[in-house]
């Protein structure tokens, strides 16, 4: 594996992608390679306890299970991603 600086000082692998083949394709009227490469990202998760009945109000559907704690509670999380 070659690595090499990478943004931040951090090392970078150069050849992580080899022998992943992208293809172009297209949605919406635009095309881009699939599967997208990203080289860097970063992440903020953030997991809350919420009132069961309330988090059940917003589910799109029934299919959506979710994860119970006690005293009709349930975890709800917001999870954002920043692709470089």
């Amino acid at each position: 594996m070659t690595l090499s600086a990478g943004t931040q000082g951090q090392a970078v692998a150069q050849d992580f992608f080899t022998g992943v083949t992208q293809e172009q394709v297209q949605i919406s009227g635009r095309s881009f390679p699939a599967p997208v490469f990203y080289r860097d990202l970063s992440f903020d998760a953030y997991v809350y306890e919420c009132d069961i009945a309330t988090v059940q109000k917003f589910l799109p559907s029934q299919s959506y299970l979710p994860i119970r704690l006690p005293f009709r509670k349930c975890l709800t999380a917001l999870i954002c991603f920043e692709y470089r």
